[in-house]
This record gives C-alpha cells, structure tokens and sequence, in this order.
C-alpha cells in the first residue's frame, strides 16, 4: 500500500511538472509572438492549451487516487487499531483420573478470555465430532469424513465473566470421556490388523464459535477447531461434511458409539 501511493504521488509530481514547463512554454511563446508566423502560433497555442488541460486532467485523477488511497489507509489503520484492543480466548485441555481409575479417563477444557474486556458476555457454541481417515487399498479409494456425537463432555457451565474464566465443562468422571476415545483408538487399531486391505484413523475434533461485542460496540465471531483458531469456511465445511454421511447433531454420545457406527457412516450405509 505504501509502495502504491509513493507511485501515484511521483506520477502527481511528474504531471505538475509538466504543467509548469508547458506554461513556462506557452509564455515564452506568447513573448515571441511577434517573431513567429500568426498561423504557426496558434497552433503552439493551441496544442499547449489542449496539452495543460490533459495534464490538468492527470492531475485531478490522481489527486481523487490519492484521496481515496489515503481513506483505505485510514480504515486499514483503525482496523488494525481495532485488532489490537480484542479479548484473547484460550482453549485449554486438561486429563485427569476418577477416583476408581489407574489412568486418566477423563478430559475437560476451559475457555478464558485475556486482553480488552467484553461490552457483555460471550456466546458460545461448541460441537464434537470423531473425524475419520479411512483407506481402501482394494479398491484405491480415500475418504476423510467427520462423525457428529450428540455429546462428548457431559455437561458445561457458562458464566458472565467479561474477563477470565468464561466456560468449563463439569461431570466428566461420569462419563469416563477420554476412556472411551481411548477404548475407540484401540479399535480401530485392531481392526487394522485384521483388515490388510482397509485402515482407518480416528481423530476427536472439537469446534467452537465465540461471539462478542467488544469495546467498539462491534460485533465479532472467532471460530477455533479444537484450540487453534480456524476460519468461517473452515469451520462451516465440516458440519457440512459431516451432514452428508449422519443427521446432524449426531444421533450417538460418546458413550454408545462404537467403531462399527463409524464406519458405517465412512461406507455410507447408515
């Protein structure tokens, strides 16, 4: 951007230069006047008068350039002035043991906001999906496909936070999660071994919508699959990609899923 508007500021200089010499032209001409013929200094005059109003022309369009060029420099500023007085959201995952287990079966995540403060409290959405890599080398064919649950962690709890602590999921020692993503894992590893010409990976995804008001009174989104931050398109093409293959939010909880589910949807025949 500023190598463009140097451009149009040298073209500008150029063209008022032109201006000046031409009219520095036209006056020495017009001094002259008597020693020219009547008929070759009309046309000097005439050819300097069409030129200085070309230059002329130039001139306005690129002083319009300019003044455009210098108010998408001014909204670029401010939004990059705006970018730098947003919350900041973190996702953070966190495993632990119940109290009757020897491994961590249990997995919770915590979204904080850090940074400029929220107008209000956030609203926050949150889908989970098992995504799944499937090969089959008998027939060549490739699919990556993402399995909705109806639920992953068993419960969250919201606050109205501003800044801080804004949501955290709650009961999952019930649930027992992460061992049951693990129990799925070593499924699908057994059944790789028993299948040479079939593999298939799993891969729990989470994704999240945060919406806000910030401090300019402005509404923004923030998508994030799992704790990294994604785009719109991203995000919405997988929801769209899982709707193709299973009703959306999913018809089976972590807890009754099973590999044999999965694969089915891959196959396509739920």
């Amino acid at each position: 951007m500023l190598d463009l508007k140097l451009t149009i500021m040298t073209v500008a200089l150029i063209s008022i230069g032109f201006i000046a010499l031409l009219f520095f032209v036209l006056l020495i001409v017009r001094r002259h006047k008597d020693k020219i013929k009547r008929k070759d200094l009309t046309i000097w005059v005439d050819i300097t008068t069409i030129l200085i109003g070309v230059a002329s022309l130039i001139v306005s369009v690129i002083s319009i350039s300019v003044m455009l060029s210098q108010e998408q420099t001014e909204k670029f500023l401010l939004e990059a002035q705006k970018k730098e007085h947003q919350p900041v959201f973190s996702i953070t995952y966190t495993s632990s043991k119940s109290s009757a287990s020897e491994v961590n079966d249990v997995e919770d995540y915590v979204i904080e906001s850090n940074g400029e403060q929220m107008l209000s409290p956030a609203t926050i959405s949150h889908d989970t999906f098992i995504k799944v890599d499937y090969a089959n080398f008998a027939d060549n064919t490739r699919k990556s496909v993402y399995y909705p649950l109806t639920y992953y962690y068993n419960a969250t709890v919201s606050s109205d936070n501003q800044i801080g602590r804004l949501q955290t999921t709650i009961g999952n020692e019930y649930l027992h999660n992460n061992l049951k993503l693990y129990n799925l894992h070593q499924a699908a590893g057994a059944y790789n071994n028993y299948h040479e010409k079939e593999h298939v990976v799993l891969e729990k995804v989470d994704l999240f919508k945060i919406t806000y008001i910030d401090i300019y009174n402005e509404e923004r989104t923030n998508h994030y699959r799992n704790s990294h931050l994604c785009t719109p398109e991203i995000y919405n093409s997988i929801f769209q990609e899982a709707a193709s293959i299973c009703p959306l939010p999913g018809t089976k909880s972590i807890s009754d899923v099973c590999l044999e589910d999965i694969l089915k949807a891959v196959k396509g025949e739920l």
